[in-house]
C-alpha cells in the first residue's frame, strides 16, 4: 500500500507542475489503485488482530529450514 500512496503523491506533484492530460490520467489511475488497497488493509486489520490474540505464542516457522 505505501507503494500506491507514493505513486499518488508523485503523480499529484507532476500534475501540479505541468497540467497535461496524461498526468490527470496517471493521477486518477494510481488514486483508484490506492483507494481499494487502503480499504483492504482497514478491512483485514481487525481479523489480523483477532488471529494474533488467538495465537500469541505460535512460532513463525514450525519446521527447520536449514538456514542456520
Amino acid at each position: 500500500m505505501p507503494f500506491f500512496g507514493g505513486l499518488v503523491t508523485m503523480n499529484l506533484g507532476r500534475l501540479l507542475l505541468s497540467l497535461t492530460p496524461m498526468w490527470f490520467v496517471l493521477f486518477g489511475v494510481s488514486g483508484v489503485m490506492f483507494a481499494p488497497a487502503c480499504w483492504q488493509i482497514l478491512r483485514d486489520a481487525p481479523r489480523a488482530e483477532a488471529f494474533l490474540r488467538e495465537h500469541p505464542g505460535d512460532p513463525a516457522v514450525t519446521a527447520p529450514t536449514g538456514s542456520r
